[in-house]
């Protein structure tokens, strides 16, 4: 899932529009519809990745408040949720383009988690710590 923007970019944007759920976040119904669209794709059995920070934060800012809609999704249609942290983002890919630099980044996949026993605010938090502690970590070593 991703912002309408992107489509824009020269050849990245026709692969991406061809491989992604298009939102664009400045209209509600286009945001249902995008919503709609996910639901159908993991109905199938296709797997998605949601950032749900839903942008890029600001320098400053150590982990954007996550977004309900990844979350609803999983609770509404039962789909386990994976949280995936990825530190180094801001340092590789800082927001002014020309400031990046390669390296290696630290992935950890977490384990999944059943929604059956949470409800929207509960699960988009509780993933929202998993996230923000091993970010913490990483940090710190």
């Amino acid at each position: 899932m991703g912002k309408a923007e992107l489509t824009r970019i020269p050849v990245f944007g026709y692969f991406f529009k061809k491989n992604s759920v298009i939102v664009d976040r400045k209209n509600l119904k286009d945001s249902y519809s995008a919503f709609k669209k996910s639901a159908a794709k993991l109905k199938k059995g296709i797997s998605m990745c949601i950032f749900p920070e839903g942008g890029i934060p600001r320098e400053n800012i150590f982990l954007k408040k996550f977004k309900n809609g990844a979350f609803k999704l999983a609770c509404e249609e039962n789909i386990k949720i994976i949280p995936i942290t990825i530190a180094d983002n801001k340092e590789k890919f800082p927001k002014s383009y020309f400031k990046g630099r390669p390296g290696i980044i630290r992935v950890t996949i977490h384990k999944s988690i059943d929604p059956k026993n949470f409800n929207t605010e509960t699960i988009n938090n509780y993933v929202y710590s998993i996230i923000f502690e091993k970010l913490k970590h990483y940090e710190n070593n």
